[in-house]
C-alpha cells in the first residue's frame, strides 16, 4: 500500500521537473506511441490510462498547444476524433523515458528489493 501511495506522486514530480509533463500526460503519450499509426480514438486513451474523458480532454488541449499531440477526424467520420502522436511527441516521450524509468525503478526498489 505504501508503494502505491508514494511512487506515483514521486514519479509525477520527477516528470514535471525534468520533462515539463505530468504522469498522466506521459502515460497518454506512451499509449499513443503503441498503435501502428500512433493514433487512437479519443475515448480509448482515457480508458487505457484509467481516467475520465474530461481529464483527457484537458490534457490533450495542453499537449496540442505544446505540439506533442494533435486531433484529427477519423476516416471521414466527423463524430469520431482521433488523437495523433506527432514527431515532437515521440521526441518528448523518448527524452522523458530514461529519467522516468530510472525514478520509477528507484522508488519501487525501496518497497521491492528484488527489483533492483
Amino acid at each position: 500500500m505504501a508503494m502505491l501511495m508514494s511512487v506515483p506522486p514521486a514519479v509525477d514530480a520527477q516528470l514535471k521537473r525534468d520533462s515539463g509533463m505530468n504522469l498522466f500526460e506521459y502515460s497518454m503519450l506512451s499509449r499513443l506511441s503503441v498503435p501502428p499509426n500512433q493514433a487512437l480514438q479519443r475515448t480509448r486513451p482515457a480508458q487505457l490510462v484509467g481516467d475520465t474523458l474530461s481529464r483527457l480532454s484537458h490534457a490533450v488541449s495542453r499537449l496540442e498547444q505544446q505540439g506533442p499531440v494533435r486531433r484529427r477526424v477519423a476516416n471521414g467520420e466527423s463524430r469520431v476524433t482521433e488523437l495523433v502522436l506527432t514527431e515532437e511527441g515521440v521526441a518528448a516521450l523518448v527524452a522523458a523515458a530514461p529519467g522516468h524509468v530510472r525514478e520509477a525503478r528507484r522508488r519501487s526498489s525501496t518497497y521491492c528489493p528484488a527489483s533492483r
